[in-house]
Parts: C-alpha cells; structure tokens; sequence
C-alpha cells in the first residue's frame, strides 16, 4: 500500500515486477479460458431451461406454478426434474424476453450475457474503489478476473445457465453504488439479488439500519413488484402467489436442496449433528446475521459518517457477503458471489490479503479437491464438494470475524 501525491492510495499484489507480471499471466489465462467455456459448451443447459421454459408459459397466459408447468415439462424435455418452479414472479421481464427465442438461441444468448458480466463486474468493482481513493493496479485487475474465470462456480453456471453469475452482477452493482451514492443504480443491484431472494433478501436487510439507503431499499422494491405484476396479471394475483409459496413449501424436500448438498450452515449441521433444516428455516438465519452485521456496523461512527470511509465500508460489505453465502440455504455454483470479497480486501493489509486468498484457494474448484477423498459415486462427489465449499466459506466468515474483533478489542 504506496501513498500518493495526490491523495489516492493503489495497492499492489507486491512489488516485484516478475510476480505482477506472473499475476497478470494467470489472470490472462483464466479469461482465456472462460472464453473458451463459452463457445465449447453444448447441450448442458439443465438450469435456464426452467427459465426459458416459465417465459414460454407466461407468454401462452400458463401459470409455471401449476400442475402444467409438470405436465408439459415432462412432454418438451426428455431430462425434466419434476421440481416445481422455485423461481418467484419477478422472473417474468427475464424469462419472457427469453421465451421470445428458440430453445439454443436463447441458451447461447444468456451464456454471451454471463461471459460479458464476468468481465465488466470487474471494472464496477475497480471503479467503485476509485472513488474512494483505492487504487487497483492493473496486474491485480486481471489476476482478479482471470480467479472468477477460473471459479468452478463460474464454469457450472455457464455450462447449466445458472443464475449465480447474474446474482454475480447484483453484488457488484450493489458494491458500486453503495459507494459512489448512486440511489437508482443500488436499487437496481437490489433488485437483481431479490431474483434470487435467498441471496437478495438477506443482503438487503444488511443496508436496513443505514438511514441513507432506505429511499434505495424502496425504489428496489417498487421495482420487484413491477417486475412481478406482469405475471400476477397474467395468471391472476391469488393464484400466483398461492401456487408459487406451495411450491417454494417443498424446496427442501427435493434431493438437490438437502443439507448434504448444501454449502454454509446447511452442510454444518448435517455433517456434525445429522440434522438438516428447511431452505426457510436458513433463510432467516441468514436475515438475522446480516441485520446484525449492518446493525453492528450503523453504530460504527466511521461508517455512519458522511465522508467515505473506504477501509470500514470495504469490510461491512465483505461481512454482508459472508453472511449471506454461510448462512443462506446456497450450492456450490452460488459462491461466485463471494468472489468481490478479493478486490474489496485491497483496503486492508498485504498479510490480511494473503490469509484470505489462501482461504478462497478452497472456493476456486472445490470439486476437483473433492477428488481427492475418492468419491464413489455421485451423491460423494457432491457432498464431498459442498464440504470443501463449506471450509472455504467458514473460513473466510472466521477471518472477517477475528478482525473485527481485534479492531473492537
């Protein structure tokens, strides 16, 4: 961390020039290779079939929560799932716009959509900490994408069209303006997290103590129930609502959503205690740690002051993250979004950077260390995954928490 003439600060991976250059060749590589992953993909889109398919029945006047979700979804697919659609109706501008396309044009159009976020969410984060004085160099900028690229989550996303890589840009959005003070462009990151709200809800009521964001938490809020008026409309509101809640009701009695194939607190509890609780039950765990954590940090005078204080903010926003992503009823191919964990460390020390990079080695491909405890089929494979997962994110959790322990302390 170098001081400068002109009152910024740029933080560095280090200052040999061979290991920025080293830096910036990993980083190279892994967009390369994300690249790559883009075009080679084919015929894996098991997730945003769900999605395309939901857009299809909205624009005939179906309700995708019905039983003609499951009965014309096992006709058009030969590999349907037989889950009901968790997804809520804030889906609908999305998933209509999609139904539009044929089946792989759609496909190909929302892979192209999550290579281009990958890389801009990169230069939203980077700008963000400029604003604040934080300067990122550039090797560290594309080491720092080529890690995302690289992620196994990233790579499940885009081969299954996942939705994690947009929860991604939801993060990033809500990083950048919560920094810059750009109201409209937070409540639009609210607004994409809330289409997952597992993820959208709990880091939300992260910003609730923080009288400043309110009018940011109401425009998001207005904007997710314009987003979801179009199929309450469509279907009728009663039907809707009460079809969408019954089958959110089953969400973990589905084999998928069981705590051994969960990340965070899920997989902690079946692992040691042999008990597993309800996707709902993990939710407002997750409500109750993030309202604590921003309630916690609103007491901060530091971070309740009006000039920015880069250093106290980059670690509330790290906490929220970890919040949500420990707690939240989450899977592997989620912890994308803990990815900005990474840039927003560059406010703190190098020793504090490299502790916590050794600790999100764990989440780049958890799979493949899963590996190596010789699964025997693939129930182990995915259990064994979500483990290694689930140190990573407890790591990080524990880290974040020490520091602020010792910082109040």
């Amino acid at each position: 961390m170098n001081p400068r003439g002109d009152g910024r600060t740029t933080f560095k991976l280090h200052d040999h020039r061979t290991i920025k250059v080293a830096a910036a060749a990993i980083g190279l590589a892994g967009i390369f290779y994300l690249l790559w992953k883009t075009i080679a993909l084919r015929g894996q889109d098991l997730s945003f079939r769900y999605l395309w398919f939901a857009g299809s029945l909205w624009l005939d006047g179906i309700n995708p929560y019905g039983s003609q979700y499951q009965e014309i979804g096992h006709k058009l697919f030969a590999s349907f799932n037989g889950q009901p659609f968790y997804y809520p109706p804030n889906w609908w501008p999305i998933s209509t716009f999609m139904g539009k396309f044929e089946y792989q044009t759609a496909m190909e159009i929302w892979r192209t959509f999550n290579m281009l976020v990958i890389i801009s969410s990169t230069f939203l984060l980077n700008s963000a900490l400029k604003r604040v004085n934080i300067n990122i160099l550039p090797a560290y900028l594309i080491f720092y994408t080529g890690i995302v690229s690289f992620m196994q989550a990233t790579v499940i996303s885009l081969s299954t069209g996942q939705t994690s890589i947009l929860m991604y840009l939801g993060v990033c959005l809500v990083i950048y303006a919560a920094l810059t003070g750009k109201h409209i462009i937070l409540a639009i990151g609210f607004a994409i997290v809330l289409l997952k709200p597992q993820i959208g809800v709990p880091l939300m009521i992260a910003f609730l103590p923080f009288r400043k964001h309110h009018l940011s938490i109401f425009y998001a809020s207005v904007i997710t129930f314009l987003f979801s008026l179009p199929a309450l409309i469509t279907v009728g509101p009663i039907i809707t609502i009460t079809s969408f809640l019954t089958g959110l009701s089953q969400h973990s009695e589905f084999a998928s959503n069981i705590g051994s194939n969960s990340t965070g607190l899920k997989n902690v509890l079946i692992t040691f205690f042999s008990f597993d609780i309800s996707s709902n039950t993990a939710i407002l765990t997750a409500i109750i740690a993030t309202a604590s954590t921003g309630y916690y940090f609103s007491r901060r005078q530091k971070i309740t002051s009006e000039q920015p204080i880069a250093i106290n903010q980059s670690l509330f926003f790290m906490m929220a993250i970890a919040g949500v992503g420990f707690f939240s009823p989450l899977h592997e191919y989620d912890l994308i979004l803990m990815a900005p964990i990474l840039l927003l460390a560059a406010t703190e020390t190098m020793r504090f950077q490299y502790i916590l990079y050794a600790a999100f080695l764990l989440n780049i491909r958890p799979g493949n260390i899963a590996e190596l405890f010789g699964p025997h089929n693939v129930d182990d494979g995915r259990y064994y995954t979500a483990v290694v997962a689930t140190l990573a994110l407890f790591s990080i959790l524990t880290l974040l928490l020490a520091k602020i322990r010792r910082e109040a302390g």
